[in-house]
């Protein structure tokens, strides 16, 4: 018998339920701010996000030509070199023969400012006792 009176109840509660929603007069808001949504916020971190996006787009492109343009030198560079060996071995000179004008280029770079010093001191000394 509970469970009969119970269901009477919720019957009786939908029903008077559906009564007070179906006699309620619904009218417009007072004000429109009321219903208006603000999502300029949203707009503006969009519009944000799409500038951030573009900016990636045009880093990543000109990244993109930078390498292939250091790929291109580095190729350039590779065939540079290896001409400059095709030469040096076509004119017969060997590791040591460039390892002896490399001394005899430090050696002469020696005797050179041992000159200019032995020159200075030459031309100090005639200064200071000829005048």
């Amino acid at each position: 018998m509970s469970v009969t009176v119970a269901l009477f109840l919720a019957q009786e509660r939908v029903a008077s339920e559906r009564e007070e929603l179906l006699s309620r007069r619904f009218a417009p808001n007072a004000s429109a701010m009321d219903t208006s949504i603000t999502i300029d916020t949203e707009i503006q971190q969009h519009d944000k996000l799409q500038n951030a996006n573009r900016a990636m787009d045009d880093l990543l492109g000109s990244a993109s030509g930078i390498l292939g343009s250091i790929t291109k030198q580095g190729i350039t560079m590779k065939g540079a070199h290896r001409r400059m060996l095709d030469v040096i071995n076509n004119l017969g000179l060997s590791n040591t023969v460039m390892r002896l004008i490399e001394k005899r280029s430090t050696q002469d770079r020696v005797v050179f400012f041992g000159g200019i010093i032995v020159t200075l001191i030459v031309m100090y000394l005639v200064v200071r006792y000829a005048l």
